[in-house]
């Protein structure tokens, strides 16, 4: 009694993030994620499949991706780009998904752009 086996009803784990869009210390844009549940993603890359299309010469077909985990934190994962995604200042490994928290800050490659977590919810 009371225990839930995983994949239960009880609780459903959804995030929403919205994102400023800084291109030399500019604001040009906003960006809404989600609502993103388990196992959905917002995939940037140069792809026109790719959720949000980023069309530097320097940004890979699928370069980075946002989810959740099962707790509902807020991760950003490098697809294995040819350039690499930074977050803050840290280049992130491939394929090693790194917390989003607000205040956050990713840039892709080598593109002016970058976007900047403002709020979770």
């Amino acid at each position: 009694e009371g225990v839930e086996a995983g994949g239960g009803s009880s609780k459903r784990v959804s995030v929403v993030a919205v994102l400023d869009i800084v291109r030399e210390g500019d604001l040009i844009g906003q960006l809404v994620v989600g609502p993103l549940g388990l196992h959905q993603k917002v995939i940037f890359g140069r792809l026109p499949s790719c959720d949000v299309v980023a069309e530097h010469a320097s940004i890979s077909r699928q370069h980075a991706a946002i989810s959740i985990d099962m707790t509902g934190t807020l991760l950003l994962t490098d697809l294995g780009s040819g350039h690499g995604t930074k977050l803050d200042d840290t280049w992130l490994r491939p394929n090693a998904p790194k917390q989003l928290r607000v205040g956050s800050t990713i840039k892709l490659a080598a593109s002016s752009r970058e976007y900047k977590v403002v709020k979770i919810e």
